[in-house]
């Protein structure tokens, strides 16, 4: 009778801790998704270049890395997952953009915001600029409504803005060339988009319209988009100690 008695608290308290252990793993669930994505993610990276290859090994040294880069004990779980998953993105991030050309990291840099933040792109944004997408709309002629601080050369990109997004041009008051005079002819436009309208725009929405009418900052705006979402200070990777490399 003893044995059975110890036999079935030994059940309960299996069964306790198989409770707490599925518990705390749904907890750092969304750990091991974002490194999932991200696995899957740079190992689609040969299409970009064939000499980006990228096996599990080395990713999985790079996951556990990220595990104890942020020990606090006195924080909440849901806050240590936060620091966990941000910790992750920047390891990976670094370690991917130190082996890329530099040609490739901003590439590397957009793809990798838009698949860690697909929040920031409303529907069909990424595809129209891409050019994934067709604007199909009225036969007028394409400079009707280009605004006249802008190139001639805009017309066709402005056109297919106006057709795609029309709800979104008639919020930015293009035609007011006094409000928009600095933005159209700043050298850094893409940290010069005018106040008031930030809240009306999102950021990717500032790069569709950097694309349409100032396409000579269309790479400068891409990278400032990129840095914004990553919340990074430069698009080249943090330098590595000798004791990083051998760790």
């Amino acid at each position: 009778k003893a044995k059975s008695s110890t036999i079935a608290d030994a059940l309960i308290e299996s069964e306790r801790v198989k409770e707490n252990i599925e518990r705390d793993r749904q907890m750092f669930l969304p750990v091991a998704k974002t490194g999932s994505i991200l696995f899957f993610y740079i190992r689609e990276l040969h299409k970009l270049n064939p000499m980006y290859m990228f096996s599990l090994p080395p990713f999985l040294k790079l996951f556990r890395f990220s595990l104890g880069s942020e020990r606090q004990p006195d924080v909440s779980v849901e806050t240590r997952t936060s620091l966990l998953i941000e910790s992750l993105r920047r390891i990976v991030f670094d370690f991917v953009s130190r082996s890329l050309f530099k040609k490739d990291r901003l590439s590397f840099s957009l793809q990798y915001v838009h698949l860690l933040f697909p929040e920031t792109f409303q529907e069909g944004e990424w595809e129209y600029f891409l050019g994934m997408t067709t604007s199909a709309g009225s036969s007028r002629n394409l400079g009707d409504d280009l605004p006249s601080w802008a190139s001639h050369e805009c017309k066709g990109q402005w056109y297919a803005l106006q057709i795609r997004y029309p709800a979104l041009v008639s919020r930015l008051n293009m035609s007011d060339e006094n409000f928009w005079s600095s933005w159209a002819h700043s050298s850094a436009c893409e940290k010069e988009f005018p106040a008031q309208m930030r809240t009306e725009v999102s950021p990717f929405q500032q790069v569709l319209l950097t694309q349409a009418l100032r396409p000579d900052r269309l790479a400068s705006s891409l990278e400032f988009f990129c840095l914004q979402s990553l919340k990074r200070p430069s698009m080249a990777p943090v330098a590595s100690s000798l004791q990083d490399v051998y760790a």
